[in-house]
């Protein structure tokens, strides 16, 4: 018997990279079979319903700003603590980044990868 077990969180965005990082570190726990990080807009909702992880009272309860967070698991147990960790997975920024430090200006990126030239920066949409 699986066990289909989601949180959310109003309001908190997360880019998408994030989220696939996120997405695939619950997958990679002891009993998770499958799970999805996903913000919460009727497309992504739609996505993670398709993939059989949408519980039948999540949709109508979560917005479009809202993060969802989703895992199948064998048990009960395996859901629960696999939840749990989504804070500190998210502090990782989802996974195992490799480092714990973050750039917080250009300039500090710059002089930790001196030979990039692509800044990425993201927003939610409505900041865009």
């Amino acid at each position: 018997m699986t066990v289909l077990r989601s949180e959310s969180r109003p309001g908190a965005y997360h880019d998408s990279i994030v989220l696939m990082q996120l997405q695939a570190a619950l997958a990679d726990l002891p009993g998770i079979l499958d799970a999805g990080a996903v913000m919460a807009t009727p497309d992504n909702l739609s996505i993670v319903e398709a993939n059989g992880l949408l519980p039948p009272d999540v949709g109508e309860a979560v917005g479009p700003s809202d993060l969802l967070v989703v895992v199948k698991a064998e048990s009960e147990q395996a859901a629960t603590e696999a939840l749990a960790r989504i804070d500190a997975l998210l502090a990782r920024g989802g996974g195992d980044a490799g480092s714990d430090y973050v750039p917080r200006t250009l300039e500090s990126a710059h002089a930790l990868l001196p030979g990039a030239r692509w800044p990425l920066v993201s927003v939610p949409g409505r900041f865009a």
